[in-house]
């Protein structure tokens, strides 16, 4: 473990007291001088450190940036590795990176900042600093390619569990692959993966997942009216995003795990936001209107065309009429 790294452990451990320079020096066999660099050290890592020249340091509850050892606190079985960063371009190109160098099965790498978040389809995903949940995990899938698309709905199953034990609010899904609270989208995931042509299965996957934490200071933008917060206001932020980000995880590797197995299907049914609302249906470059019917046990999508045809839809983009 690295200096900076066990220090900000034991500040965050002791995150309600002042912690001094000397004893934090003294356990690590380092100058009070070096301890003052260390906290330098850890400020321009996005965190906020308090100190104060009788008392010592602080870690500040004004602390949005979650560190790694919050996360291990609250996960009921722990990743076999974590890794915060502070800003990236794409949390699922960074562990696309470290799947090349031989990372295990189950890393889970968090940034308080996506500069180049991913959607589908080629879409960007919001992710401003501090206020969001961008995390993505890495897997080695067993199964056949064909049930690829378990992982997305098992993560999104897993997100409105976390939500919903956090939380007084319903979450839904609405298909594939996004979550909404009070009728607007709190969360995204994109799940991308490389496959084995000559077994037919998955040889990784990289499952990304971005959440609408807290409000952003300046706001949504122009998504504004569609997009919306699992939360109202960001006190104990960094401590609230330990717990959010290990519920997620433990819940969705829970059900991970036992795939292609998928106990969570009729949950995710129960949980879709489409059936009954007026859609758009994206195929090709033509918007088709429709209405979206039922969600099947396949987790293909029904819809209802205009002229009264019916298709299940495999995959593709829908959207919600809003007129």
């Amino acid at each position: 473990m690295q200096i900076k790294d066990f220090m900000l452990k034991k500040l965050v451990t002791e995150y309600n007291n002042f912690v001094s320079g000397e004893s934090i020096g003294e356990e690590l066999g380092i100058s009070r001088n070096s301890v003052s660099k260390t906290a330098a050290q850890l400020r321009r890592d996005g965190f906020l450190i308090e100190s104060s020249p009788k008392k010592g340091y602080r870690f500040s509850r004004d602390n949005l940036r979650c560190p790694a050892c919050c996360i291990e606190k609250h996960s009921k079985n722990a990743p076999p590795e974590i890794i915060t960063l502070n800003t990236v371009t794409s949390t699922n190109e960074e562990v696309k990176k470290l799947a090349q160098e031989g990372a295990p099965e189950g890393l889970l790498l968090t940034a308080e900042e996506q500069t180049a978040g991913k959607g589908r389809t080629g879409k960007s995903f919001f992710s401003p600093r501090g206020t969001g949940v961008y995390m993505s995990i890495l897997l080695y899938p067993t199964f056949a390619a064909t049930d690829a698309k378990l992982i997305t709905t098992c993560a999104a199953v897993a997100v409105c569990r976390s939500i919903e034990s956090m939380s007084e609010k319903t979450a839904e899904i609405k298909w594939v692959n996004d979550v909404f609270c009070g009728g607007r989208k709190v969360c995204g995931i994109l799940t991308e993966g490389s496959l084995n042509i000559e077994s037919g299965t998955i040889s990784k996957a990289v499952v990304g997942i971005g959440v609408n934490l807290f409000p952003p200071e300046s706001g949504f933008g122009m998504l504004t009216g569609t997009a919306g917060t699992v939360f109202r206001d960001s006190r104990n932020g960094w401590d609230v995003k330990g717990r959010f980000i290990a519920a997620v995880y433990d819940n969705f590797m829970e059900e991970y795990l036992r795939l292609p197995e998928a106990d969570f299907i009729n949950e995710y049914k129960k949980r879709s936001y489409l059936p009954g609302k007026k859609i758009t249906v994206l195929k090709q470059s033509e918007e088709l209107d429709a209405v979206a019917v039922e969600v099947g046990d396949d987790l293909r999508l029904l819809v209802r065309y205009t002229d009264g045809g019916e298709e299940w839809l495999d995959s593709g983009e829908v959207s919600i009429k809003t007129v």
